[in-house]
């Protein structure tokens, strides 16, 4: 009986959307109310089943001793309950807002390396070539505008996350020009994917500014993007120095990355999302390096595989 009534409540008027609307009092009361009335209309039922007289049940002392008892006990763990799940919610709420306040602040910290590194260019241009610095600028503007709404979203489709990667990309490739080579591939389930903010990103910049920009010849850095088992996985790849180059006089250590910040910010970005599942992974690539990070894929209804 108890079952059949959760079941009617679900067609008629307690579906999933309208419940998320109640309050925690009208949802105990209903999770607690709903087993009582199954109990009051299926308990007689069954002492009528098993050729009990229901009225002299009911009017004995033992019928009266055991319905009294099972509405004493019942509306005792619903008080119960209801503080309990009620204490929880509060606590995973306030949870939930101190996690979303430290990726905002982490996303907070990262914006400014981004800006800097790329007006850092701007100007160490304008020294030698100010007709290309004043282009580039007038790109690096238009792509600020189109970037810094997608910068201040909670997350975004991984599509737009490669659309920035590109543009920066194209930016380096105006100042460094046939020095700097670069591919993006990614599969449609891939790119529908959502994904935080600039965890894509500083692996681009690491691998220009690290890995291609100390070396003369410079190279290629190639993205790439593909759904795993259950895991997204994107990958920046790029044949320059590499993480195992020797010191050069006058230059850092190629791949070291300077302080690490935005590894670091980027590993507990995704600790602070994903948890445990989430990583991210640096390794020489020969030539070369390999930074590759894997989230939890999502499912979405509409992705094509």
């Amino acid at each position: 009986m108890i079952h059949l009534l959760f079941d009617l409540s679900r067609r008629w008027f307690a579906t999933p959307a309208r419940l998320s609307t109640w309050t925690g009092w009208q949802r105990t009361v209903f999770f607690s109310g709903t087993p009582l009335l199954g109990v009051a209309l299926g308990w007689p039922l069954g002492v009528a089943l098993a050729g009990n007289d229901v009225t002299v049940w009911i009017s004995s002392r033992e019928g009266n001793n055991i319905v009294m008892g099972s509405v004493l006990m019942a509306l005792t763990l619903t008080f119960l309950f209801h503080h309990f799940f009620s204490a929880r919610a509060k606590q995973i709420t306030a949870e939930k807002r101190a996690t979303e306040a430290q990726l905002r602040l982490l996303q907070a910290q990262i914006e400014p390396h981004f800006l800097f590194n790329t007006l850092a260019n701007v100007q160490s241009l304008m020294d030698h070539d100010l007709p290309k610095a004043r282009v580039m600028l007038a790109s690096f503007t238009d792509y600020l505008r189109a970037s810094m709404t997608t910068l201040r979203n909670d997350s975004n489709p991984l599509a737009e996350e490669l659309a920035l990667a590109q543009n920066y990309l194209q930016l380096q490739q105006a100042r460094m020009e046939d020095r700097l080579q670069f591919s993006i591939t990614a599969s449609d389930a891939a790119r529908a994917q959502p994904l935080p903010p600039l965890l894509l990103q500083p692996l681009v910049e690491n691998a220009v500014k690290h890995g291609l920009e100390p070396s003369i010849a410079g190279g290629a850095v190639h993205i790439s993007a593909r759904i795993e088992g259950a895991m997204l996985v994107l990958e920046v790849r790029d044949n320059g120095l590499g993480l195992d180059a020797p010191m050069r006089p006058g230059h850092r250590a190629a791949g070291a990355g300077g302080t690490g910040m935005a590894l670091d910010n980027i590993r507990q970005r995704l600790l602070t999302r994903y948890g445990s599942t989430a990583t991210l992974l640096v390794s020489a690539s020969h030539p070369g390096t390999l930074a590759r990070i894997s989230v939890p894929a999502q499912l979405l209804a509409a992705t094509k595989t």
